[in-house]
C-alpha cells in the first residue's frame, strides 16, 4: 500500500505582555494537531529513561555562563511535578550566529544539518519580529493514517533567543541576556538550580536593558512539553482543554518584567492536566507526585520599589518607577527644586487595596512656576500594611 509523506513545519513563540487587570486562571494545551501520545517531538511523550538531546550553539555556552544547567532545570522543573526526570544530554557545537534577516525556520535547518542526527533540539539565536524575545519550533514527517492522526516518522526542533545585536524590538525592553549566574556572581548546577526553583521562593524584576534567560528558557520549553501561551489572544490554544483569558503571573502567560524562578499553580495545573489526558502518561508509573501540593508560593511584602529614570518633557518632568507589593500599600510622590529642604507632596497619592503590580510605570508632571532651568528632586514614599513602616526613595533630574 502505497502511502504518501508529508512535512509541517509548527511554531510557538513568546511575547512579553503588559498587565491588564483580573482575569480567570487557566492553563491550556497546545492546539497543534500532533499533539498526540504518539508524538515524539513533545517531551511529554518521552519514556522513563530516555535523554532529551540538546546541540547548542557554543557562542550561547561562552556567552551565558551556566545556560546548560539552566536547560536541564528548564525542563526538569516541569517533570518533577509528574513524578518524572529527563536526563538532559547537552553537546556543544560549532554554529554560526545568525545574519539579519534570516528567519527562525531558515537557522533551525542550517543548525540541524551543522548538529546532525540524533538531536532532538538545537538552540541559539536569531533575529525576533516585534516584542517576541523566545520561539519554538519543531518540523516533522509524518504520513497521515486513516483516522486522522499522524505517524511521525522524523523530526526537527528549535529554540531560539531574540538576538539583540540584530534589533531591541519594539516598544522599548531588554537590550541584552543574563544568566543566573552571571546577573548572581555565583556558578549554578543543575541540582541546586531545580532545588531554588521547586522552592517557588524567589522573584525578580529586570534591570533597565537586562533580562534573565532561565524564565524564557522554561517558558519555550512548556511549549515543548505541550503547553501554550496563556495571554489574550494567544493563537495556539486548543480550545478543548485552555482558555483564551490573559493569565496574570504564569510562566506559559510570559508577563513583562516579572522573572519568576517557578511554575505558578496554574502551570503545574496545565502539565498535570496534559499527563492525566489518555495515553500521555503510559510508560510512566503513577507517583504521589501528580497529586502532591506544590510547595507554595513565598512573596514578600514589597517584591520592587526603585525609581528608573526622572527626566524633562518641556514643562513636565517625567518621573519613570516600579512597585510591585503583595499587600495592601499606599504610594505618595513629592517634589522639590534641588537645594531646597521643603517637600511638596504631589496630590492625590496611589492607594492600592490589592496590592501594587507596576513593574514598570510612569507618572508625568506639571512643574508649573518652577523655574525652567531648575533642577528637581523627585522622593516615592511607600507604606504597606498594616501601615507601621514605610520606604523612601529619592532621585534627582539629570
Amino acid at each position: 500500500m502505497l502511502r504518501r509523506l508529508f512535512l509541517l513545519l509548527a511554531l510557538a513563540g513568546c511575547r512579553t505582555v503588559a498587565a491588564a487587570g483580573g482575569a480567570e486562571v487557566k492553563w491550556g494545551h497546545l492546539s497543534d494537531e500532533s499533539l498526540t501520545p504518539a508524538a515524539p517531538q513533545f517531551l511529554i511523550n518521552k519514556k522513563p529513561g530516555e535523554a532529551f538531546k540538546v546541540c547548542l550553539a557554543r557562542y550561547m555556552a561562552e556567552a551565558f555562563p551556566g545556560i546548560e544547567a539552566e536547560l536541564d532545570a528548564a525542563v526538569n522543573v516541569w517533570a518533577s511535578y509528574l513524578g518524572r526526570a529527563i536526563p538532559v544530554e547537552v553537546t556543544l557545537a560549532e554554529l554560526p550566529r545568525a545574519q539579519a534577516g534570516q528567519s527562525e525556520s531558515e537557522v533551525g535547518a542550517s543548525y540541524q544539518q551543522l548538529c546532525g542526527p540524533g538531536f532532538d533540539m538545537v538552540v541559539g539565536m536569531v533575529g525576533l519580529p516585534g516584542e517576541t524575545l523566545g520561539v519554538t519550533g519543531a518540523s516533522f514527517r509524518f504520513f497521515p493514517r486513516d483516522d486522522g492522526t499522524k505517524d511521525v516518522v522524523s523530526f526537527q526542533r528549535f529554540l531560539f533567543v531574540r538576538d539583540f545585536d540584530l534589533g531591541k524590538g519594539a516598544g522599548g525592553g531588554p537590550l541584552r541576556w543574563r544568566s543566573l549566574a552571571q546577573r548572581t556572581g555565583q556558578p549554578t548546577d543543575k541540582a541546586t538550580l531545580l532545588a531554588l526553583m521547586r522552592a517557588r521562593t524567589r522573584t525578580e524584576f529586570a534591570p533597565r536593558g537586562d533580562s534573565l534567560l532561565l524564565p524564557v528558557l522554561t517558558h519555550e520549553v512548556g511549549h515543548i512539553w505541550g503547553l501554550c501561551d496563556q495571554y489574550e489572544g494567544a493563537n495556539n490554544c486548543d480550545a478543548a482543554h485552555s482558555t483564551s483569558h490573559l493569565v496574570l503571573g504564569s510562566q506559559m502567560g510570559a508577563k513583562g518584567l516579572r522573572e519568576m524562578y517557578y511554575l505558578t499553580d496554574d502551570d503545574i495545573e496545565g502539565i498535570r492536566a496534559l499527563a492525566a489526558r489518555p495515553g500521555f502518561a503510559s510508560a510512566w508509573p503513577a507517583t504521589p507526585a501528580l497529586t502532591a501540593a506544590p510547595q507554595a508560593v513565598a512573596r514578600k511584602p514589597v517584591e520592587l520599589f526603585r525609581v528608573d529614570g526622572v527626566s524633562r518633557e518641556g514643562s513636565r518632568l517625567l518621573i519613570e518607577y516600579g512597585v510591585v507589593t503583595s499587600a495592601p500599600a499606599r504610594l505618595k510622590f513629592l517634589l522639590r527644586e534641588h537645594g531646597e529642604t521643603e517637600w511638596q507632596p504631589l496630590e492625590p497619592g496611589q492607594n492600592a487595596a490589592a496590592g501594587f503590580d507596576q513593574a514598570t510605570s510612569r507618572l508625568s508632571v506639571g512643574l508649573g512656576e518652577a523655574a525652567p532651568t531648575a533642577k528637581m528632586d523627585v522622593r516615592l514614599d511607600l507604606s504597606v500594611e498594616p501601615f507601621d513602616t514605610s520606604q523612601s526613595l529619592e532621585a534627582t533630574e539629570p
